[in-house]
């Protein structure tokens, strides 16, 4: 009952919203006392959820954070604390946990998942101390052999496989993924136009890179909107600002090899990481 009333308050076409604000914190109310009652609980996911919805992000993260602890052998609640810590631009910490989800995984499935987002945090990271393309591309080695499944599966493979030197081979687990994804988007794209910049392609590097930035100020256009509206569902389509920080890197990451002028973020651009021996 209680995941079809979040299901619901994701719903954006829907009409009753204040009624389905309204389940909804009551939803929460009783998760929180549930996780009091045992925080040990699998469904305190279900509370995170319900928390994000209504964007009280840093409860959430201390629910995580708390769950993980008193589950130490939980390689899911690594996984979900990784993700957490990534959202918020909280590098280390988040490979820390999907180092550990890797060990604990009780599953292929969420070792998969762990190795994923570890191909995709050391090829792409802000933070140059942690971008590894040798760990970059041993995670999506794994990824690969556990078959990926999903366009994220792809990106990160594709993005690992950029970084350690094989720009035609992250050319087509791109393309996968934009198949698998129903057309991909953002900073995927933007690897997709340095790995042709690689293949000495640079009119379908220049298609990928505008395609990138359309789609990107598309994205701040929808934002501004509901801002003016002073639409309180403005969070529902605000990216993490990791993920912001991410694409504008990139962005000027493939300005700068493309000659191109005016690319937000250039302050932040940073070289690509050189291969470890």
């Amino acid at each position: 009952m209680r995941r079809i009333l979040i299901n619901c308050a994701r719903d954006k076409g829907r009409d009753k919203r204040s009624g389905i604000r309204r389940r909804l914190d009551q939803a929460i109310v009783e998760y929180r006392i549930g996780f009091a009652i045992d925080p040990k609980a699998k469904w305190s996911t279900s509370l995170v959820e319900a928390l994000e919805v209504k964007g009280y992000l840093d409860e959430a993260l201390a629910v995580y954070e708390r769950h993980a602890a008193l589950n130490p052998t939980d390689g899911f609640a690594r996984y979900a604390l990784g993700c957490q810590y990534a959202r918020r631009s909280r590098w280390g910490q988040a490979a820390a946990a999907f180092q550990e989800g890797t060990r604990l995984a009780s599953t292929l499935h969420f070792d998969a998942w762990c190795h994923r987002e570890l191909a995709w945090l050391h090829a792409t990271c802000s933070d140059a101390e942690l971008r590894d393309p040798t760990r970059a591309l041993q995670s999506a080695e794994v990824v690969v052999r556990m078959g990926p499944k999903e366009g994220r599966d792809w990106n990160a493979v594709g993005a690992a496989r950029y970084r350690a030197g094989d720009p035609a081979s992250a050319v087509a687990a791109l393309l996968d993924g934009n198949r698998v994804s129903s057309g991909g988007g953002g900073a995927s794209w933007l690897i997709l136009a340095l790995a042709h910049l690689k293949l000495e392609k640079k009119e379908d590097a220049r298609k990928w890179y505008d395609a990138a930035v359309r789609l990107s100020e598309d994205n701040k256009r929808a934002e501004n909107t509901l801002t003016a509206k002073g639409s309180k569902d403005k969070w529902r389509t605000v990216e993490p600002p990791a993920v912001k920080e991410t694409f504008d890197r990139l962005r000027a990451e493939a300005a700068e090899v493309l000659d191109i002028a005016d690319s937000p973020g250039q302050a932040a651009k940073e070289a690509p990481p050189k291969k470890k021996p």
